[in-house]
């Protein structure tokens, strides 16, 4: 009986050696891809599915292609929705101003500063577009110094915007004016500079730019500002309509 069972045990360990060796040359003859060389990623419902290397490359440059696409998206829908606002408050301002331009000794005077108008109106606040910016610039330097020339005296640019201490010549220049006005009414229309904020409270469009041309005279929102206000504004529609006709001229 012992015999028996010892022969029996000598059998089950031969057989067990012989499927291991059989497994390991199976194995030899069709190599498998490492583990690491996969990667468990959750899909759906806590199922993981394992990547290679490849297939986590391709899927990848899949995804990037796909934000690619949906930039590309966003980009073209906030063109077309910047457009279509400048056409509409064309028409608002053409209906306005009906055919008043600037005087042409204001014109002749903005073509000395054309370029710096023009190269800072392009960082304009999220709520305005450039022509309007651009118009509000140069009607604040109309009204502060009849563009370059102060109480209809000679040619003087250090104050042009009417910016900062009258006595802080670090300010002067016509350049650094454009500059640091543009600079703090990006400021002001983007709640970024507490005197202006309660100006962005008003209703329309146009309440909000006369609060925050009040704040820019008189530091406050008062009877005094707000004339200084009426009067820039009515400049701002003229300059706004010329904007869009002669800028639209030169373009074509």
């Amino acid at each position: 009986m012992k015999r028996l069972f010892n022969g029996l045990s000598l059998g089950l360990v031969l057989l067990g050696s012989a499927g291991f060796f059989t497994g390991n040359a199976e194995n030899s003859k069709n190599p498998r891809v490492r583990e690491e060389d996969y990667r468990d990623y959750p899909i759906q419902n806590n199922i993981f599915y394992s990547y290679s290397p490849q297939e986590l490359k391709e899927r990848r440059e899949i995804r990037e292609e796909e934000l690619r696409v949906q930039q590309n998206r966003r980009k073209h829908r906030l063109n077309l929705e910047e457009k279509r606002g400048e056409k509409i408050s064309g028409r608002i301002y053409e209906k306005r101003v009906s055919n008043l331009l600037p005087p042409e000794i204001y014109q002749e005077r903005f073509a000395e500063f054309k370029d710096s108008f023009a190269k800072y109106s392009k960082l304009r606040p999220r709520d305005l577009n450039a022509v309007e910016f651009k118009s509000l610039l140069v009607s604040i330097a109309q009204k502060e110094s009849s563009l370059g020339y102060p109480n209809g005296g000679p040619k003087d640019y250090d104050l042009l915007m009417g910016y900062g201490d009258p006595n802080d010549k670090k300010n002067y220049g016509a350049e650094k004016q454009i500059k640091l006005s543009s600079n703090l009414l990006k400021m002001a229309f983007e709640g970024k500079s507490p005197p202006y904020k309660p100006c962005l409270d008003k209703k329309t469009k146009e309440d909000v730019i006369k609060g925050i041309l009040s704040v820019y005279n008189r530091g406050k929102v008062n009877e005094d500002g707000l004339k200084y206000a009426n009067e820039v504004y009515s400049y701002f529609l003229k300059w706004n309509r010329f904007f869009r006709t002669h800028d639209n001229v030169e373009g074509g």
